[in-house]
Formats: structure tokens, sequence, C-alpha cells
């Protein structure tokens, strides 16, 4: 189900140029919200870019809550925690209306919900598809591979110990200033 829901949105991002031919922007700024695929919470936030004609910096701060039926083993409320990210970006025009991102910085996992407010950090590295599909709103898709993290963070490994490639997908909405 997800895996076709993710083949959707970047099918709408690649035809993004049909819906709006729009100038390359050159710099701005941009807020919205991103809801992150994961399995057994739920994962959403705020986000925020700063940008030049070539370079960024990203900030995202995010909410993470168990699912109703996810396990509760060291899991004290349904409230887990949340993941603050700063990072720093290059950009690069695709097509008049898509560009893509190359980003890395640092993740805090401040889990308040689990083992009495556990902090963890992670060095991530990512990618991000970004459209413009009206001349103010953009829609993107970003994927984190977190290249080293503190003891602890498992990112990638579900509640009963199954683990995945350790990459956190998100798709978003912003309003371009």
């Amino acid at each position: 189900m997800a895996n076709r829901f993710i083949i959707c949105v970047l099918s709408l991002l690649w035809s993004a140029p049909t819906f709006a031919q729009l100038s390359p922007r050159s710099g701005g700024a941009e807020l919205g919200g991103e809801v992150f695929l994961v399995d057994g919470k739920t994962m959403a936030g705020i986000d925020f870019s700063g940008m030049g004609p070539h370079f960024g910096v990203h900030l995202d701060l995010n909410f993470m809550y168990a699912d109703p039926n996810a396990p509760r083993e060291n899991v004290e409320t349904d409230f887990i925690g949340t993941l603050l990210g700063g990072h720093v970006f290059i950009r690069t025009r695709l097509s008049p209306s898509l560009e893509g991102r190359i980003g890395t910085g640092i993740d805090a996992f401040f889990l308040t919900g689990i083992a009495s407010g556990e902090k963890k950090l992670a060095w991530p590295v990512y990618g991000e598809l970004n459209a413009a599909v009206t001349p103010k709103i953009a829609l993107f898709f970003r994927a984190r591979y977190h290249l080293a993290s503190s003891d602890g963070l498992l990112v990638g490994e579900d509640y009963d110990g199954n683990v995945y490639t350790p990459i956190l997908s998100s798709l978003g909405v912003s309003y371009v200033f």
C-alpha cells in the first residue's frame, strides 16, 4: 500500500511542470508541513527552508505518536517524542517547476514517552524532490538515511525487532514566500 502511494506521489511530482510552468525560484523561503511514511507510529510536523540560488538551510520539528495497536514495551504514553532536524542543502533545478535537493545536518530525537525522556542524535543525509504546483504552493518528497546515530537509536527497526533499511521517507506541502 505504501509503495503504491509513493509511486503515485512521485508520478505527480514528475508531471508537475504540466501543472505550472514557473520561472525558476532563485531564493526565498518555504513553510509547510510533512508526514512521515512509517509503520506503527504517526510522525508529522512543521518544516521550514530558507534558501539562496544554490544552497539552503532546512529546519523541521516533528511529533511522534504510537499507533493504538502498537506494542507498549518501554512506551509510557501515546506520545513518543519529537524529532528536531537542522540541515544544510544544495539545490538544483531539474525542470521549470521541479528541483532536487541533497543535504546533511543533525537530527535530535527527544523521546520523552520512552524510558523517561531519552535523547538521541543522528547524522542524516537526505534527498528531496520539490515541485512547485502553483507559484506559492510546493509539494515535496524527502528520504533521509542516517549515516551514524547514538547507541540505542533504532531507526528502521519495528516493534517486533524486524530490521529494514533505515530510511525515513516523508511527504509534504509548503507555502513559498
